[in-house]
């Protein structure tokens, strides 16, 4: 948020509500995007993506204002939808699947650094429904993608621990912390 406000130059209150509506709107347009991959049509991926956030509407809270905080686990998720898009229907990967290992490592990277709940939680469960449905078909692929995710895991866990060493914080109380966010 502190990059957002200093490339716009707006204080830091009005970074942190127009960042929840970011976040939100990039969330929207991931549904919109991923639903589109998946349908291959436009009506129904903007339908979809829609009617996810017009039936969710009894989910918000009654104070209107928490609707503009930001959510780290909504820019993960946005984030996260491509991931199993690629995992998914990995087209144009299974002739380079090097590229296929690098997308897949900076996507599961940037959502370990955003938020570690998803990371730890969601996309796991992203790569074992993926190899279940696409184990006969890429089975070349989904390894290159477990072994993308392990290694994001373990560069992030390293760059974190060090981070923790230098700085002299308790790397188990930060990792409590970002695994049980409440917002």
């Amino acid at each position: 948020i502190n990059f957002y406000r200093g490339i716009t130059g707006i204080t830091d209150a009005v970074a942190l509500t127009s960042f929840g509506l970011i976040e939100s709107a990039l969330l929207t347009v991931s549904i919109f995007w991923s639903v589109n991959r998946c349908m291959g049509q436009r009506i129904v991926a903007g339908m979809v993506a829609a009617l996810s956030f017009i039936s969710l509407y009894v989910l918000l809270p009654l104070n209107l204002n928490l609707i503009s905080q930001p959510k780290s686990v909504f820019l993960a998720l946005s984030i996260a939808l491509p991931y199993l898009v690629y995992l998914i229907y990995p087209d144009g990967f299974e002739k380079r699947p090097n590229k296929f290992f690098t997308v897949m490592f900076l996507l599961a990277f940037a959502v370990f650094f955003i938020d570690l709940f998803v990371a730890l939680w969601v996309l796991p469960l992203m790569l074992l429904a993926s190899s279940v449905f696409r184990l006969r078909q890429s089975s070349r692929l989904i390894l290159y993608s477990v072994s993308s995710y392990v290694m994001a895991l373990a560069t992030g866990f390293f760059i974190l621990y060090v981070a923790s060493v230098v700085q002299g914080i308790d790397l188990n109380n930060y990792l409590n912390s970002n695994l049980y966010n409440y917002n």
